[in-house]
């Protein structure tokens, strides 16, 4: 801060002024201050064109991600597209599997040409067959685990949807009071779970060792009554765990 003082005098002086040491430092003063002037200037004309280089960086950035956002929609439309044209063919295939399904059922059928075999010594593999085949025959069909009268855990021909056709599956009839259905086991390995969708739609595996009963039959089971849905979970060590849920569902593929 500059401070300049002036006094009044009541004399009259006609000779020029001349210069002090004080007027000389006044004007080192002001060059001293247009100096800092210059600079401040120096270093506003520097933060402007700081932040001119920031919005162009933003501007860059944006560019880059609404260009990143356009590929990425249509990379999303390409997959739709094939997803749509997998559930075409996936439908075609199930078709195909449900109608050997059926063309399979015909038990009694299964039965005549066993015996119309030539017998041979010993118990041949399709003495075993026809063997297995009425032992099959007393466990089943059922409505359900529930409606098996020998409470006997063990595989079983359920057929709950009245007279389509029936299936294979395994009853559990000693844990929780009995009739459960057995939806999935897997304890040694023994079976590759890692499959694609059609074989989990149609489902894979042994009901009496490792399995999977299937998507498209457990939508079917689960949407014409309500289920519950127990999980059980043990490591090699013995520990065991489970979960039992009351209501268990499986919705479609739309």
């Amino acid at each position: 801060i500059l401070l300049v003082s002036s006094s009044l005098s009541t004399e009259v002086v006609t000779k020029p002024p001349a210069t002090s040491s004080s007027d000389v430092g006044n004007g080192f003063g002001y060059e001293v201050l247009l100096s800092k002037l210059d600079f401040i200037e120096y270093k506003f004309m520097e933060l402007e064109f700081e932040i001119k280089e920031q919005n162009e960086q933003m501007m860059r950035n944006q560019a880059r991600l609404e260009k990143t956002h356009e590929g990425m929609a249509w990379m999303m439309g390409r997959l739709e597209q094939a997803v749509g044209q997998n559930f075409t063919s996936v439908m075609g295939q199930s078709w195909q599997i449900l109608q050997q399904q059926k063309s399979c059922a015909n038990h009694e059928s299964l039965r005549k040409s066993i015996f119309s075999l030539k017998p041979i010594k010993g118990p041949s593999d399709n003495v075993r067959m026809l063997f297995d085949l009425q032992q099959f025959k007393s466990r089943g069909p059922y409505e359900s685990c529930k409606a098996e009268p020998s409470k006997t855990s063990g595989k079983y021909m359920l057929q709950p949807f009245g007279d389509e056709e029936p299936f294979v599956a395994y009853c559990e009839q000693t844990k929780y009071r009995g009739g459960w259905i057995v939806i999935q086991h897997r304890f040694d390995g023994s079976v590759d779970f890692y499959r694609n969708w059609t074989e989990y739609k149609a489902g894979f595996g042994d009901p009496e060792k490792e399995y999977w009963i299937g998507l498209e039959l457990l939508h079917k089971m689960t949407s014409a009554k309500t289920y519950q849905l127990l999980v059980e979970l043990e490591d090699y060590n013995g520990d065991y765990k489970y979960a039992k849920y009351t209501e268990f569902g499986i919705g479609n593929e739309t």
